[in-house]
């Protein structure tokens, strides 16, 4: 995570965003120690039920994707909703989301070109993107992905290869800081 001095000054008024937990929800409460952030936890394949991570985050069960596209994985399907649904229906609309973290089994192909036009558009307010990039297809669809950052203006300051999962190799982690994030950021750190 980029700037964590930064969003410690905040005092808790920062908003994050997790798309697939699988219940897995180290991420949500190292956020929530650390920063203290307002947290939301997106899966569809989690029950709201039995979400183990309530006392970190607010959970939601639905699907990131295209508004009103089918999708499954396993005995679950749901109807997907983009980001900009989402952030409309949790009234974030004039929030800034300052982490927005992506962990969903290859909707990420789908639905980032659409984030990063909307953020190009001024739609959707992001400091960073963390996504994990599962199966690498082509090298022209991997070029569209860094275009779109490119165009939103998103910057890449970390990558790794998840050795854990993916056959070891098949998956890549990107983080991305927005331009606008970064100078305050670097001034936060410079002046402070």
């Amino acid at each position: 995570m980029c700037g964590i001095d930064y969003l410690k000054s905040k005092n808790g008024d920062c908003l994050v965003y997790s798309v697939g937990s699988y219940n897995d929800i180290q991420f949500e409460e190292s956020t929530k120690k650390h920063l203290g952030c307002e947290i939301h936890t997106f899966d569809p394949t989690v029950l709201s039920h039995d979400f183990v991570g309530h006392n970190v985050s607010t959970f939601h069960p639905w699907g990131l994707g295209r508004d009103g596209e089918k999708a499954e994985r396993g005995e679950f399907s749901w109807h997907g909703q983009s980001l900009q649904t989402i952030v409309g229906k949790l009234e974030h609309t004039n929030r800034n989301i300052d982490v927005f973290k992506i962990d969903c089994e290859g909707c990420e192909w789908k639905v980032m070109p659409d984030i990063f036009k909307d953020i190009q558009k001024g739609l959707l307010k992001i400091d960073q993107i963390q996504v994990e990039m599962h199966n690498h297809r082509n090298r022209a669809e991997l070029e569209r992905l860094f275009e779109g950052a490119d165009a939103a203006g998103m910057r890449l300051f970390h990558k790794e290869r998840n050795g854990w999962g993916c056959e070891g190799y098949r998956c890549v982690e990107y983080a991305f800081a927005s331009s606008a994030f970064s100078r305050k950021v670097n001034k936060h750190f410079i002046c402070s």
